[in-house]
């Protein structure tokens, strides 16, 4: 397969890194897959200890890196900058052919109307992408659009006789399958080009920290590589830096039922008409991707970075491999049109889907990463509503008319029902960490069980509006939303609560979601999703 030359073409989007003592291949220790490592301190020397030094032309110079520069972290590294135009090359690169896998990721930066090119192939003005020509066959690309002066990862990962997949920070965004280009021994220089075909409005392009590796890097060892070092998520450079509640917008008429934080900075959102939206700066843009239905959707979660799930009405499941790039029907799930998801839960191997209608309730479950179902539990009451796991204990599922049912069973298939004294209609449920279980009914009620649901005295809420969603923080701290702009908070497990409303939303609350934060000192975030694509999140 010919791997060079390679291209890239990219302006800015918001990111995280990694630092140089900590990439994926450690810059002053070569090791037996490092094929060259390029960290710019003042030079272009391959610091894997492999020789393999590049020749800058043009007129470039180093700056501070991209800690400096966009975090304000002082340190001594530094990046590369090419002015107008400039040209890296290694002459000295290993014969890759078919037989081999390898990996190349670079972080770089531009100004407006920036792009990178190849001695073939050339993107528009501020669209990321990158290709390679693979034995004349073509590229591997995304054009995306994107702002201005931001530091972004493009990774390209190719594994043998498989696929080639591109991408962009922690996020796949594009894939050629193995068959689309033939083999083709090459030993070309590697060439990272700017400006080489006639595009003259290159302000500047910076580069910093480029591996090469002669294995195919997983997209987890990608998004590790994109998150060391502590570089966050932001959207106009401040966002780490505020407290308390922002809003947003999903950037769609649609009622929006549900979000995801699948990574730091990238979010999924889902609602009505089929709709799905992916976020790769943590929620500021929102892309809407194709679904391939029209039904309701009103759950979304996600096994790993690349696998998810999505459920809604008429037995629709969906689920994608690629991180959202492409949905597609899930088979075998046992589901007919009569029967609504309304709850997911995926974590390790585990898929649980609940839901029912006016006349029964259905919860279906697989242990190998939806490969097989089974339909675990079927009633003849009504709509399950809500499932989570229980902390080293199992999982709990809760639905209309005191619909409760908990199974400790590791194949998920049998579920023990719970009788609960007034037969509440349960909407929500979630569980914390310490195993406290908490559910929110129609009528406002908030019920908490601290025994793994054996029992649930009442928790007194201060709403009377249908509790749509929970998130526990803590066993103490417990965030309750739903019908007229309710937003609920409490700080001591439920004795006392706080009106959290926001003044210009009166509607109806969906989902809260909570994203952790990855590095030391950077705020957790609240994510609420309503209707007519209303978004708020609240930093703490």
């Amino acid at each position: 397969m010919k791997v060079y030359p390679f291209l890239l073409a990219f302006a800015s989007v918001l990111a995280l890194s990694s630092c140089k003592d900590k990439l994926v291949g450690p810059p002053n220790t070569p090791t037996s897959d490092t094929i060259a490592y390029w960290t710019f301190d003042g030079n272009a020397q391959d610091v894997s200890g492999n020789g393999r030094n590049a020749t800058i032309t043009g007129n470039s110079r180093y700056i501070k890196d991209r800690f400096t520069t966009e975090l304000g972290i002082v340190d001594s590294h530094t990046a590369i900058e090419f002015d107008g135009s400039g040209q890296m090359n290694v002459t000295n690169m290993p014969v890759l052919n078919d037989n081999d896998s390898y990996t190349i990721s670079v972080w770089a930066s531009f100004s407006p109307g920036g792009s990178l090119i190849s001695q073939t192939y050339g993107f528009a003005a501020d669209t990321l992408g990158w290709g390679a020509d693979l034995a004349g066959s073509g590229q591997i690309e995304s054009n995306t659009s994107v702002g201005a002066n931001r530091w972004h990862l493009l990774t390209l990962a190719v594994a043998a006789h498989s696929s080639a997949t591109l991408y962009i920070d922690s996020v796949q965004v594009a894939q050629k399958q193995y068959g689309s280009y033939s083999g083709d021994n090459s030993n070309q220089p590697l060439q990272i080009l700017f400006n080489a075909t006639g595009i003259s409005n290159i302000d500047s392009t910076r580069l910093d920290d480029a591996l090469m590796l002669h294995r195919c890097m997983t997209g987890n060892e990608v998004a590790v590589r994109f998150h060391e070092g502590g570089w966050y998520s932001h959207k106009d450079g401040t966002t780490t830096r505020i407290t308390g509640w922002v809003k947003g917008s999903f950037q769609t008429p649609d009622d929006i039922e549900a979000l995801w934080f699948a990574w730091h900075d990238t979010v999924y959102a889902c609602g009505f008409n089929g709709s799905i939206l992916r976020s790769i700066d943590g929620g500021a843009n929102w892309v809407k991707q194709v679904s391939g239905t029209t039904n309701n959707l009103y759950r979304i979660r996600f096994l790993n970075f690349n696998m998810g799930y999505a459920g809604g009405n008429a037995g629709t499941l969906l689920w994608t491999q690629n991180a959202g790039i492409n949905w597609n029907p899930v088979p075998g799930t046992l589901l007919t049109t009569n029967d609504n998801i309304r709850d997911l839960y995926c974590g390790g191997h585990s898929i649980i889907a609940v839901g029912g209608n006016s006349n029964s309730g259905f919860i279906i479950t697989s242990t190998d990463d939806g490969k097989t179902w089974t339909k675990s539990v079927v009633t003849g009451i009504a709509s399950f509503y809500g499932v989570a796991k229980i902390t080293n204990v199992g999982f709990i599922a809760v639905g209309s008319q005191g619909q409760v049912y908990k199974t400790t069973d590791p194949s998920l298939q049998s579920w023990t029902p719970i009788s609960v004294s007034g037969n509440p209609n349960f909407e929500s449920i979630c569980c914390s960490s310490g195993g406290f279980i908490w559910a929110g009914t129609f009528d406002g009620v908030i019920y908490g069980s601290s025994d793994g649901g054996i029992t649930w005295p009442q928790r007194n809420s201060i709403t009377t509006g249908q509790i749509r969603t929970l998130y526990t923080v803590s066993d103490q701290n417990v965030w309750a939303a739903g019908d007229n702009g309710v937003i609920v908070h409490s700080i001591d497990g439920g004795l006392t609560w706080q009106r959290e409303d926001r003044s210009d939303f009166s509607g109806q609350w969906n989902n809260i979601e909570l994203r952790e934060p990855v590095q030391q000192g950077e705020k957790r975030m609240i994510g609420l999703a309503g209707q007519s694509g209303e978004y708020y999140y609240y930093l703490f």
